[in-house]
């Protein structure tokens, strides 16, 4: 998170990504999944969207990698990502399409999937509607 604090986005961004292939690489879901939403969410909130927005997206393929079911905790990291997007950033339909995917192979199977597909696309029409803080 230094690189962010010093403005090095860039550099934070692809740093990330070299370490979360790493985890990735030994399978240890749970530390390539951390840093990755730490590190995204830090990118959105100092509004670098194209570098928090390839961090978020790759986080929804280690979840589809990892065969994570979309429980109430990995819903909600992706929620708290999405709303940090700016409305006009370019890497966020990309984003609400892999998230919506991630979730949807299993709507059969778990009923509140399509539960989160209905309140991810009622929070996008809601963020379309209102002004960026």
């Amino acid at each position: 998170m230094t690189r962010i604090t010093e403005g090095q986005f860039y550099e934070a961004q692809q740093q990330t990504r070299v370490v979360a292939s790493r985890y990735i690489k030994a399978k240890d879901w749970p530390a390539a999944i951390d840093i990755l939403y730490n590190v995204a969410s830090s990118l959105l909130k100092a509004e670098q969207g194209g570098s928090g927005g390839d961090l978020s997206i790759f986080l929804v393929d280690v979840y589809k990698q990892a065969e994570l079911v979309p429980d109430a905790a990995n819903k909600g990291k992706l929620l708290a990502l999405l709303r940090l997007f700016d409305a006009e950033e370019p890497t966020r339909k990309k984003f609400i399409t892999e998230m919506i995917g991630y979730a949807q192979p299993l709507a059969f199977q778990l009923p509140r999937n399509i539960e989160f597909a209905a309140n991810t696309s009622k929070m996008v029409c809601q963020i379309r509607l209102l002004p960026r803080r």
